[in-house]
C-alpha cells in the first residue's frame, strides 16, 4: 500500500488537526494522548474518491468541517484528530466522512465515540458492518436503515440482487434477474446530544426523545393535549415565578369575581352648616319686663350667634329685669364635592397557567413527552372557552375566567336629603348634650373656663318669667348668676346630608376557560 503521508497534510478545522495515512496490511496503530484517532476502511466504491469532507462534531459545539485530498485506489488510512482547546475524557464527539469524486459522492460513513481517558480509537468502514445492508426488493422494495450494498452508499444492491448483508429481493432472481433493488435507508447523522424534546434521534443510539436513557431524569410521558388545548402547568398563585420548560407563555386564570353591593361611588362629600341667634333684653323694672311677653320693648344687651358665641356687656348686668328672645335657626343648602370613585371588584382566587415550552415524542400512542415535575403539582391543559376535557384528564371544580368587562360608571356626586340642625344641642367627641346659655364672672373675661352659671332658655324661649339676674362676684353661689360674659361654650349640633352618586352598568367576567389536570 502507498503512504499517503506524502499526500495528506496536517490540518486545523477548529476543533481538530487533521492528517490521513496509510496503515501496512495487518498494522497497529495506536493514538496519541489527547487525541482521537480514526481508522478508515474504503470498500471498492469509495477507495476510487480524490477528496474526503470530515464533519467533527463534539457534544456542546458546533460541528467543524475540513476537506482533504484522497489518492484514489488506496483502502486504507487514519485521521488523526487533536483538541487544541483541550481533550476532555467523557465528551461524545461524532465524525463523519464522506468519499466524493468531482462527479459526487460515493459514500459516507458515520459514528459516535465518548473520549476515554488518555486518547481514543475509532474505525469507521464503508460498505462495512457498521451499517446494516439495504434489504433488495422487487420493484424497488425497502431498503436497510443505513448504508447500502454493492450499488453505493445508501443505495439498493444491484439489479436482481439483495445489497450486501441483504436477502434476496422478492422479485430478484440473482446477479442479471429482472428485480431492481431497493433504495437504502437515510443514515443517521449525529447532531448533538439528545434534545428530548424535538421528536428527533439527535444523537443516533435509536431512541427518541422520552425513550431516550439520556432524557430520563428530566421527561416523563402524560397524556396528549390534543390540537386544541395547551400543555403546562397551574401555578399556585398569579405572581408565582413559571418554573424552567414552562415558559412558553402565561394566561389569567381568576375565579370569583366579587362585585361590591354598594349603589353609590366613594369619594363625595356633602357640607352644610346651622347657624343660631339668640338675645338678652333688659328692663328698666320687673313690671315692664313682666308685661314685654311679645319681645317688643327692653334694651338689647347682646345677641348670641354663630360668629358671636360669648358676649361681654359693656354696662354689666344690673338691670332690674331680663328677658332672653326665643332661639332663631337657619340651615345652609347642602353642598356637594369631591371626585366620585366606583368601589374596586376583586377575584376570590387568582392564578396562571404556565404553558409548556415544547412537547417531544418517544412515547406510547397518545401519549407525549413533556417536562418532568419537581415541585409538587400536575400536568394540566388549558383551552378558551368550555370545553370537555382531552382523555387522560379530570376536568376541575373551579370556573376560570381570563379577566373582566366593567362598564359601571359614576354619576356626578351630589347630597340627599339634608337632616336639619340642632341649637338645642351641642354636639362634643361626637355625643349630643344640651346646650344652655351661661353666664361667667367678668374676671374670666371669655366663655370657655369652668365656673359659668348655666341659665337653660330652651325650655320655652323668649316666654320664661322674667326675672332679675341677682349678680355675684364670682360664680353662682345657688340664687344668683356671675354677672359677666354670657354665651354658648360649644357651637350647635350643625345640618348634614348624605353624599350620593348613582353607579350605573355591570361589571361582568370573560373569557372563560377549561383547565383539566391528572
Amino acid at each position: 500500500m502507498t503512504s499517503a503521508s506524502s499526500r495528506f497534510k496536517s490540518t486545523v478545522v477548529a476543533l481538530a488537526a487533521l492528517a490521513l495515512g496509510a496503515t501496512g496490511c495487518g498494522s497497529t496503530n495506536s493514538c496519541k494522548s489527547g487525541t482521537l484517532l480514526v481508522t478508515l476502511t474504503f470498500d471498492a466504491a469509495t477507495a476510487a474518491a480524490t477528496q474526503l469532507v470530515v464533519d467533527v462534531t463534539a457534544t456542546g459545539a458546533s460541528p467543524r468541517q475540513h476537506q482533504l485530498d484522497h489518492q484514489a485506489g488506496m483502502t486504507t488510512g487514519t485521521i488523526e484528530i487533536d483538541f487544541p482547546g483541550g481533550y476532555t475524557a467523557g465528551q461524545t464527539v461524532q465524525v463523519t466522512v464522506t468519499a466524493s469524486t468531482g462527479a459526487g459522492a460515493l459514500g459516507s460513513v458515520t459514528a459516535a465515540v465518548p473520549l476515554a481517558s488518555g486518547c481514543s480509537t475509532l474505525a469507521l468502514h464503508f460498505g462495512g458492518a457498521d451499517a446494516g445492508a439495504g434489504t433488495g426488493g422487487a420493484n424497488g422494495g425497502a431498503g436497510g436503515k443505513s448504508t447500502g450494498g454493492s450499488g453505493g452508499a445508501n443505495a439498493g444492491g444491484t439489479a436482481g440482487a439483495a445489497g450486501s448483508g441483504g436477502g434476496s429481493g422478492t422479485g430478484g432472481s440473482g446477479t442479471g434477474g429482472s428485480g431492481t433493488g431497493g433504495a437504502g435507508g437515510a443514515a443517521c447523522v449525529f447532531k448533538s446530544a439528545e434534545d428530548c424534546f424535538n421528536g428527533i434521534d439527535d444523537d443516533c443510539n435509536g431512541k427518541t426523545d422520552c425513550e431516550d436513557p439520556a432524557c430520563t431524569p428530566t421527561t416523563e410521558c402524560v397524556a396528549a393535549p390534543g390540537t386544541t388545548f395547551q400543555a403546562g402547568i397551574e401555578a399556585a398563585t398569579a405572581t408565582t415565578t413559571c418554573p424552567s420548560n414552562f415558559t412558553g407563555g402565561e394566561t389569567a386564570l381568576n375565579e370569583g369575581l366579587n362585585i361590591p353591593a354598594a349603589t353609590s361611588c366613594t369619594g363625595c362629600s356633602c357640607t352644610a352648616s346651622t347657624s343660631c341667634s339668640i338675645s338678652l333684653y333688659s328692663y328698666a323694672t320687673a313690671a315692664s319686663c313682666n308685661a314685654d311677653t311679645g319681645m317688643t320693648g327692653g334694651t338689647l344687651v347682646g345677641t348670641l350667634n354663630s360668629s358671636a358665641m360669648c358676649v361681654q356687656p359693656s354696662a354689666g348686668l344690673t338691670a332690674a329685669g331680663y328677658r332672653f328672645s326665643g332661639l332663631t335657626k337657619t340651615d345652609s343648602a347642602c353642598t356637594a364635592s369631591g371626585t366620585p370613585t366606583l368601589p374596586a371588584t376583586s377575584w376570590t382566587t387568582q392564578k396562571k397557567f404556565c404553558a409548556a415550552n415544547r412537547l417531544g415524542g418517544g412515547c406510547s400512542p397518545g401519549y407525549v413527552c413533556a417536562p418532568k415535575l419537581a415541585q409538587l403539582t400536575d400536568h394540566c391543559v388549558r383551552a378558551d372557552g368550555n370545553l370537555a376535557c382531552p382523555a387522560g384528564y379530570s376536568a376541575q371544580t373551579d370556573t376560570w375566567y381570563k379577566g373582566m368587562t366593567d362598564s359601571r360608571a359614576c354619576a356626578a356626586c351630589g347630597c340627599g336629603t339634608e337632616t336639619p340642625g340642632d341649637c338645642t344641642k351641642e354636639s362634643l367627641s361626637g355625643t349630643s348634650y344640651a346646650r344652655s346659655v351661661a353666664f361667667w364672672p367678668n374676671s374670666f373675661g371669655q366663655c370657655s373656663t369652668s365656673g359659668g352659671t348655666s341659665f337653660n332658655v330652651n325650655t320655652a324661649p323668649g316666654s320664661q318669667t322674667c326675672c332679675p339676674l341677682v349678680c355675684e362676684t364670682s360664680s353662682c353661689g345657688g340664687s344668683g348668676i356671675a354677672c359677666g360674659n354670657f354665651g354658648y361654650q360649644y357651637p350647635p349640633v350643625q345640618a348634614s346630608c348624605p353624599p350620593t352618586s348613582a353607579i350605573g352598568g355591570a361589571a361582568t367576567p370573560t373569557g372563560p376557560e377549561t383547565v383539566c389536570c391528572l
